[in-house]
């Protein structure tokens, strides 16, 4: 088993090291490059496959780039937070507005109002205080709920 898996290995050497680029100029005088000669006239490209040596400013903008977007993604975050937030309080000040308008038009639409009281007796409420109630819940669709 290791002689076939180093056998394979050594047919698949050449074929990356005999890799070889070619430039060449067409009638049009175009240069074109590519891995088999177009033309006689082609030269080989001798391209040197070391890998280059670490650039400490390449290194110092790819941390200022990785920073940028960590910051773009931490505020994309904080308003996706912020809209959710807002969206939430929306629907509780609409489902407020929409209780308070039910108890208006149930304080228009009753015989009278009554309030509990604290031995648990209902007492009725007279003309002015029937006003104020229903004043106070328009004075609150008024200014919460647009």
């Amino acid at each position: 088993m290791q002689r076939a898996t180093l056998f394979t290995l050594l047919l698949l050497l050449p074929i990356g090291a005999g890799a070889e680029v070619y430039k060449w100029v067409d009638e049009q005088g175009q240069v074109h490059y590519g891995d088999k000669p177009a033309t006689g006239s082609a030269q080989s490209l001798d391209i040197d496959r070391t890998p280059a040596a670490p650039d400490p400013e390449r290194e110092q903008r790819r941390e200022k780039r990785d920073r940028l977007l960590q910051q773009f993604a931490d505020e994309r975050t904080t308003a996706r937070r912020k809209a959710e937030e807002q969206a939430r309080q929306k629907k509780e000040r609409e489902r407020r507005c929409e209780q308070a308008r039910q108890q208006l038009w149930r304080y228009e639409h009753s015989q009278y109002l009554y309030e509990d009281t604290a031995s648990g007796e209902r007492r009725i409420l007279d003309d002015d205080e029937r006003a104020r109630q229903e004043q106070q819940l328009r004075d609150y669709l008024d200014a919460e709920c647009p």
